[in-house]
């Protein structure tokens, strides 16, 4: 009987874990994009958060951070940070000689950074816009930094080209975008499958229309965007005009506007038919490096 009742015990809590993963999937197909976003800006507002990068912003650079700038962006000129946070980013490429502008969307995080920039001893030009929207710098740069996954954060794939399209209008035709994101194993037929209800519910409820197969929920907290195939990434990139290298660590794309020179010869291609699983070298220094 004690077997029995285990076994009963057992089954019973898988299936309450399979029934919560399938809730946990279908329900971001309810919110809209404006909702997604509206939680996103709750959760940076909040003062504990503000404060945890506050004093992540101390550390400067991670190396793989300051490695790829070694490369791709060795001459100081000018930058912009887009979701720039407390500063981190900004403040350190002031420090490098960088004429440096950043922009968030989240005033308290523009304060912090404003404070941050004050006690490092350097200028930055702090801007807060909805960059989601399009944004507006009177400014042309030289490099555009996109680290921390911010793009993933991004609600629905229009509004990411929109980002994209704005940041190349504002980029010098030789200049250079560093954009860092997040990637998954491709989707299964049963994923996919299970996306074509998710996009009926999505519909029939008036939420996500556009919701897509790598959307998903992050820490149960915050919406995420998981690219399952590098061609996906390749395709937003070009519609906003720029041709996309992938860069060896997996997690790190480089931009440049379609009519600049070609990349460097240490960075490999990725044809579009290729699609794969990024494998990611550098993942545990990251996860070291924001403990």
């Amino acid at each position: 009987m004690n077997n029995q009742q285990r076994h009963w015990r057992l089954w019973t809590a898988m299936q309450m874990l399979r029934a919560a993963r399938a809730l946990k999937f279908f329900s971001i197909a309810l919110p809209r994009p404006d909702d997604f976003l509206a939680r996103t800006h709750g959760f940076y507002t909040d003062a504990r958060c503000v404060a945890d990068l506050v004093e992540k912003s101390q550390r400067g650079l991670a190396p793989y951070e300051a490695s790829l700038l070694d490369k791709f962006a060795p001459c100081a000129g000018v930058a912009l940070v887009l979701g720039c946070g407390a500063g981190r980013e900004a403040i350190a490429l002031a420090k490098r000689g960088w004429q440096v502008v950043g922009l968030d969307v989240v005033p308290a995080l523009i304060d912090a950074a404003s404070a941050n920039a004050v006690r490092a001893g350097v200028r930055v030009d702090w801007h807060c816009q909805d960059m989601t929207r399009g944004f507006v710098v009177d400014r042309s740069f030289d490099l555009a930094c996109l680290f921390g996954y911010v793009y993933n954060l991004i609600p629905d794939r229009q509004r990411r080209v929109r980002l994209l399209s704005a940041c190349r209008q504002h980029l010098n035709d030789d200049g250079v975008c560093l954009l860092n994101f997040a990637q998954g194993p491709p989707a299964s037929d049963r994923e996919r499958r299970a996306h074509r209800w998710r996009r009926r519910l999505a519909r029939l409820a008036g939420g996500n229309r556009e919701c897509q197969l790598g959307d998903h929920w992050w820490g149960d907290r915050l919406f995420v965007h998981v690219f399952a195939t590098v061609d996906e990434l390749i395709e937003e990139a070009a519609e906003a005009g720029f041709h996309l290298e992938l860069h060896s660590d997996g997690t790190h794309a480089i931009l440049r506007p379609v009519a600049s020179r070609p990349l460097l010869s240490n960075v490999k291609r990725q044809a579009p038919a290729a699609a794969r699983p990024v494998e990611r070298p550098v993942e545990k220094e990251k996860a070291r490096w924001e403990e």
